[in-house]
């Protein structure tokens, strides 16, 4: 279900990401039950680059309706994000 979700939810908060660091790059996975996002210091997947936030969140997905998952990923993150 990750992949279904993942798309949508890089979509959804690109230009939050954007508003507060800039063009860098940022990176989406999902491991065991929670969802996490690092944000980089660069616009490139270059070996050098170094995270500048990471942020985790527990939500476990199975049996969540897609969109609501999208909905509640999304507002976790940008929360975190415009913190």
């Amino acid at each position: 279900m990750w992949n279904k979700l993942e798309e949508r939810i890089a979509r959804a908060i690109s230009g939050m990401v954007f508003n507060v660091h800039g063009g860098v790059c940022f990176e989406l996975d999902y491991e065991n039950g929670k969802v996490m996002l690092d944000i980089y210091d660069s616009p490139s997947k270059n070996q050098n680059k170094k995270v500048v936030k990471a942020f985790e969140y527990e939500y476990p997905i199975e049996g969540v309706w897609e969109l609501k998952a999208v909905d509640d990923i999304a507002s976790y993150f940008e929360k975190q994000i415009y913190s």
